[in-house]
């Protein structure tokens, strides 16, 4: 639901959004308010590891806010990228090697 939602900096452009939708008649929207920031969140000490590459490692989002919303909202710098469906299934459930206390999803 993150990835549909519209991000604004208050609750003026909150409600321009939502008057919008309804003009339109595209009903419910989305909306999540963030603050306006100058610098992105500091995810280094509870990112997944070095060795994963992560959603975040490859996300184009030249947007602070809209970066630092998918950090807080869906956790992009803690959900791994891997080959396959199989291959994630071995990061996260293999009994013998646990999967790595930062990854939350691969």
């Amino acid at each position: 639901q993150v990835l549909s939602a519209f991000v604004v900096k208050d609750h003026a452009e909150s409600r321009v959004v939502h008057q919008l939708a309804e003009r339109a008649g595209v009903g419910r929207v989305t909306v999540i308010t963030q603050r306006e920031v100058e610098r992105a969140l500091d995810v280094s000490s509870g990112a997944a590891p070095r060795a994963h590459t992560t959603v975040l490692d490859v996300l184009a989002c030249d947007n602070v806010a809209v970066r630092n919303t998918l950090v807080d909202q869906a956790k992009v710098e803690k959900v791994i990228l891997v080959e396959s469906r199989e291959a994630a299934h071995r990061v996260m459930f293999d009994a013998r090697r646990p999967p790595p206390r930062t990854v939350k999803d691969a």
